[in-house]
C-alpha cells in the first residue's frame, strides 16, 4: 500500500462496460488504502480530483486517473489494448492512434503491448 512505501510491480485496472472512469478510481483507491468509496461517494471523489481546468460535470477519463495516480506515487504504465478485426490500422500502426487520442501531458503514461 501506498501509505508503507509500498506497492505491487503491477497493477492494471479493467475499466468495465457501463462503468464510468470514476468508479474505477474510487475501486483503485479502495485497492490500494482500503477504503470504500462507493457510488454515494461520487460528489467527494469528485471534489478531491477536480482541478481548475474541471467544472464538475467532467468525470475522469483513463489517462488523467494515470496522471492522478502518478502524482501520488504510484508508478503507472498505461496499456490500450486493440480488436485486430475491427482495428487493423491500428494494429499495424499502434503509436499512431494512441498519441492522436490522447493529450501530449498523457504520452508518457503510453506503453504499447506488443503481446496484444
Amino acid at each position: 500500500m501506498l501509505r508503507d512505501g509500498k506497492y505491487p510491480k503491477y497493477f492494471l485496472p479493467e475499466a468495465v462496460p457501463g462503468y464510468c472512469s470514476l468508479a474505477c478510481c474510487m475501486g483503485v483507491l479502495n485497492y490500494f488504502w482500503g477504503t470504500s468509496f462507493n457510488g454515494q461517494n461520487t460528489w467527494q471523489m469528485m471534489n478531491l480530483f477536480k482541478e481548475g481546468l474541471y467544472t464538475g460535470k467532467e468525470m475522469l477519463d483513463l489517462p488523467e486517473i494515470a496522471c492522478k495516480l502518478d502524482q501520488l506515487g504510484f508508478h503507472v504504465d498505461y496499456y490500450f489494448s486493440y480488436d485486430e478485426e475491427l482495428h487493423k490500422d491500428s494494429v499495424a500502426n499502434p503509436t499512431k492512434y494512441l498519441y492522436d487520442r490522447n493529450p501530449p501531458c498523457y504520452h508518457q503514461f503510453i506503453k504499447y503491448d506488443e503481446q496484444g
